[in-house]
């Protein structure tokens, strides 16, 4: 059962958020590909987890949602992709999300070849995902502050993946086995991660990030209470 459950629970991101709707193909191919190495015809995990995401979806978007709600969701993407104020202007696309977490994206890329290089594939799922993300924003305008998450998770969750395999083998080299050299090197890396989230990523924001004063999202922000959005 653990594919129904896990499908409810991508359809629960659904409702949050549509965006992860890019992971579907993603983790429905990696569960046909995983059956078939396991050496099982059945598609029965595959059905359920499909399943799961339309017990969440369906009742949703039939009661919660409705065809007005529908509107409300989609209206003010589709005005925005056709303005012309955001078309050809780099402010706007996924440039500036990836300049907000550029000291994660090396380990990231370490992370994905040390998960390779061990045959760690559900790391796959991750490199797959931040792909996915940046192909489609890629395509995408205008490119909104809450896309970040987009990125930033796999990202994030890959460069924990090289953090912990450098660690490994850093600790069998002869000059990290003492525990002082052990915890001068913890307390550098907890130190470079207290400067990214206090001081980095506020000068990144700051350098890179005309859409917070935009006049769309301050409209809207201005009239969300009086106009019964169903979400603001």
């Amino acid at each position: 059962w653990l594919p129904l459950v896990s499908g409810v629970l991508l359809g629960l991101s659904l409702m949050t958020k549509l965006f992860t709707a890019l992971l579907v193909p993603i983790i429905l191919a990696g569960i046909v590909l995983s059956s078939r190495r396991r050496g099982e015809g059945s598609a029965r995990p595959a059905a359920l987890w499909c399943l799961g995401i339309l017990l969440v979806v369906v009742p949703c978007l039939l009661l919660a949602v409705g065809r007005e709600g529908a509107t409300q969701l989609l209206a003010p993407h589709l005005a925005a992709a056709a303005h012309p104020r955001y078309h050809g202007a780099a402010a706007y696309g996924p440039l500036r999300l990836l300049l907000r977490i550029w000291p994660l994206l090396p380990l990231a890329l370490a992370g994905a070849a040390l998960a390779l290089w061990g045959r760690c594939w559900r790391a796959l799922y991750l490199i797959a995902w931040a792909a996915a993300a940046l192909a489609v924003t890629a395509m995408e305008r205008p490119v909104w502050n809450h896309h970040q998450p987009l990125y930033a998770i796999p990202v994030a969750l890959l460069a924990t993946a090289a953090l912990t395999g450098l660690w490994r083998l850093a600790t069998r080299a002869a000059v990290l086995r003492s525990r002082a050299a052990r915890g001068a090197v913890l307390v550098a890396v907890g130190a470079w991660a207290a400067w990214l989230v206090a001081a980095g990523g506020g000068w990144f924001r700051r350098v890179a990030d005309p859409v917070e004063d935009d006049a769309l999202v301050a409209l809207v922000r201005d009239h969300a209470a009086a106009g019964d959005l169903i979400l603001t």
